[in-house]
């Protein structure tokens, strides 16, 4: 072989000697990607992305069914057994169906199912009428001892009385639960009585001060007169304001800094 005889030599392929095309594409190139698809290919291209569309799209009713068939099971109520008269138990051993003695066991299994249920019954009603005796009588304890005067003649039991009397005329049963209801409408839920009535035992024991066991004079080291009076004097002066016989406090507050020792003295006030 001659020295110019070498690979590809001679040869019309268009191969150069390295088996790479002449004047190569660059890495990763094809021929093929700048040539156009034809109509064949498109159509090709759609129906396989169709096909796939309409399957995602059965999953999903797929999905769907299975899951309106569990709802729909779930819903279902739960059918309790069916009970067996002796009739319905006869009929069957007569036509041969059952023997006597499975007959005999239904209706024993029957028997017993009747008497467990109606025990349960019994003692879960039992254990709710306790319960709530045991809630309205608490209750009723609390009312009357936050409110003592509903035990006694006056404007509160006249309301609570007049409240029972319309419960009763509405269909309410004549019974202590009603009598409750009635307690509670009128002087209102015990949560927030029981806070309305330490809320002014507080106002009230900071308003009266007075003579402590210690000596500590009413209203502290405070320079207003009307600080030091008593509640109960307090109460007259607020008539007194109410009814317009004067303005205010700072009125009152002046009229004491002109009393005489006698009316100090007497309404506790500290001397001039």
């Amino acid at each position: 072989m001659s020295d110019e005889a070498g690979a590809g030599s001679g040869q019309d392929d268009g191969q150069a000697g390295s088996g790479a095309p002449a004047g190569g594409l660059p890495e990763g190139g094809s021929e093929n990607d700048d040539k156009p698809i034809t109509a064949k290919q498109l159509k090709a291209i759609l129906a396989n992305q169709e096909r796939g569309f309409q399957e995602r799209l059965a999953g999903q009713a797929r999905e769907f069914d299975a899951f309106k068939a569990g709802a729909a099971q779930q819903d279902k109520p739960v059918e309790a057994p069916k009970r067996y008269t002796r009739g319905d138990l006869k009929a069957a051993v007569d036509s041969a169906q059952i023997t006597q003695e499975q007959a005999d066991d239904i209706w024993a299994k029957q028997l017993e199912t009747t008497m467990i249920e109606s025990a349960t019954a019994a003692a879960t009603a039992a254990v709710a009428g306790r319960t709530q005796k045991e809630r309205i009588d608490s209750d009723l304890s609390a009312y009357k001892r936050l409110k003592p005067e509903i035990m006694q003649a006056g404007e509160t039991r006249q309301k609570i009385a007049e409240e029972y009397q319309y419960l009763t005329s509405i269909g309410a049963s004549k019974t202590v639960e009603t009598e409750l209801a009635a307690i509670r409408a009128v002087l209102g839920p015990l949560d927030k009585l029981e806070r309305s009535l330490n809320a002014r035992r507080s106002q009230e024991s900071e308003e009266q001060g007075g003579e402590g066991g210690e000596g500590r004079p009413r209203g502290g080291s405070s320079k207003k007169l009307v600080d030091h009076l008593s509640a109960d004097v307090k109460k007259k002066y607020e008539s007194r304001i109410a009814s317009g016989l004067y303005k205010d406090w700072e009125a009152v507050e002046k009229e004491l800094k002109y009393a005489s020792p006698n009316v100090r003295q007497r309404l506790g006030l500290p001397a001039a």
